[in-house]
This record gives C-alpha cells, sequence and structure tokens, in this order.
C-alpha cells in the first residue's frame, strides 16, 4: 500500500498530464465507437427521424422564386377526361382561396384528333390548368410522366 501511495504522489505534472490526454483520447474513441453503432441500428417506423429533428425547419429557408406558388398539384389525364377534370376543379379548385400558394394543373399527352385538339384550347382558354406534352400521343406506356418530369 505505502508502494502504491509512494507512485501516486512522486508523479510530476507531466505524466499526469499524458495520462489525462491518455484517457481523454480514448473515451472519444470509445465515444465515438457507440455513436457509430447507434447508427447501423435501423429506425423503427414509429421513431423519429433524428435528421429532421435537428435540422432547420422549412420555414426557416427563403426561396428566391418570382413565382408565389408553394405546392404544385399535377394530375394526370387524358383528353377525354373532361368530366373527372371539373369534378377535381369543383371539389379542390373552388375551396381554393383566390391568393392560394397551390398550384392545380392537368397533365396530359398530345390528342389522337383534331377534334379533341379544338376543346383542349377550348378547356385551356376557359380554365388556364391544362399542360399538353408536346409530340408525346396519350397514351399510359409512352411515357407521360417521364416526360413531365
Amino acid at each position: 500500500q505505502h508502494a502504491i501511495h509512494h507512485n501516486i504522489t512522486s508523479l510530476n505534472a507531466t505524466s499526469i498530464t499524458q495520462a489525462l490526454k491518455f484517457a481523454q483520447e480514448h473515451l472519444a474513441q470509445d465515444d465515438a465507437q457507440a455513436s457509430e453503432d447507434k447508427s447501423k441500428i435501423p429506425r423503427k417506423w414509429y421513431m423519429p427521424d433524428q435528421a429532421l429533428i435537428q435540422n432547420r425547419p422549412a420555414s426557416r429557408f427563403s426561396c428566391q422564386s418570382t413565382s408565389p406558388t408553394l405546392i404544385f398539384l399535377a394530375i394526370f389525364t387524358t383528353p377525354s377526361g373532361f368530366e373527372k377534370r371539373n369534378l377535381i376543379r369543383t371539389l379542390i379548385k373552388s375551396d381554393l382561396p383566390p391568393n392560394s400558394l397551390i398550384e392545380l394543373k392537368f397533365i396530359s399527352g398530345q390528342p389522337e384528333n383534331e377534334n379533341w385538339t379544338e376543346l383542349l384550347k377550348i378547356e385551356q382558354s376557359l380554365h388556364h390548368d391544362l399542360v399538353v406534352l408536346k409530340d408525346l400521343e396519350d397514351n399510359i406506356d409512352r411515357g407521360k410522366t417521364f416526360e413531365f418530369f
């Protein structure tokens, strides 16, 4: 017991500093290892995403756009889907305030004949919410979604 006491009391400031530095380095490595092990654990669906919690909220980001649109809602349609488009206009657009930040557009391919082309032009002049993708025939298998995005 006396030999241990003698060794401890005979330590000088340099050796104590070295011992503390050594301990701090190993503790930091252990902490890094522990946090790395935690990151490997898959997050369960009911657990909050820490990255979302720790980052700035969306309201803190500024937008440099000149357009006041906050949400762009694109609904894929066919040239013949007039009744469905009107139903959506009635249910959704009628509830939006005049200066809404939500923009609703109907996305269609080219009509198969001139009659549908004329009807779409009339509908566009009335509602201003149609986007007809040029040079793309309206067909579910021809890439309307890919062309739009």
